[in-house]
């Protein structure tokens, strides 16, 4: 029973048509596996390549140990209007920042976010006008967006993701070989 996986195993090729599956769907694709296995290499190499997304539209983020603020930006006071704006944080691919042009994003080791963090990303997945968020930060229409994560059973410290990314998400487990490599 150990070690079994959560979700359909794939090998590479098939991680690669499975993710591209996703967005046709309007999903995001969650990669899952043992820690170490490639998952990212996968996603940011392979997956941007067969999509000729060159490597400057590829956001790859690792938010773990971080709150937030590094996510959201720091609140900014306009002394004029006493409002209250955010800085926009340049890891993220801002509509402004790359317009329509298509982006990969992969929000790497995801459950080992601050639950903090992880609530911002549900604008994500709980769009109420079809433009997809980060707090108030609107992302580019074209943004393929991935995650991955560790399993429990492999020894990882690992957290199960939240409903909504569950219900929005395309997940399969990352079985590496040899030959896939």
């Amino acid at each position: 029973m150990k070690n079994e996986p959560t979700s359909p195993s794939v090998s590479v090729e098939q991680a690669v048509k499975q993710a591209q599956l996703a967005f046709k769907a309007n999903r995001i694709y969650h990669l899952e596996g043992r820690g170490g296995g490639g998952k990212t290499s996968i996603l940011v190499k392979n997956l941007a390549e067969a999509m000729n997304i060159p490597p400057e539209r590829v956001y790859l983020l690792n938010m773990s140990g971080m709150g937030p603020q590094e996510m959201l930006g720091y609140g900014i006071v306009d002394n004029e209007t006493r409002d209250l704006y955010f800085s926009k944080p340049e890891q993220w691919p801002h509509v402004s920042r790359v317009g329509n042009d298509e982006c990969l994003m992969v929000l790497d080791e995801f459950t080992q976010w601050d639950h903090a963090s992880m609530s911002l990303c549900r604008g994500l997945v709980q769009t109420t006008d079809g433009i997809p968020r980060i707090g108030t930060h609107e992302l580019g229409p074209n943004v393929h967006i991935c995650m991955t994560s560790n399993r429990a059973q492999d020894g990882s410290r690992s957290a199960v993701l939240d409903a909504p990314f569950v219900s929005r998400s395309l997940t399969n487990t990352l079985e590496p070989t040899l030959d896939g490599f």
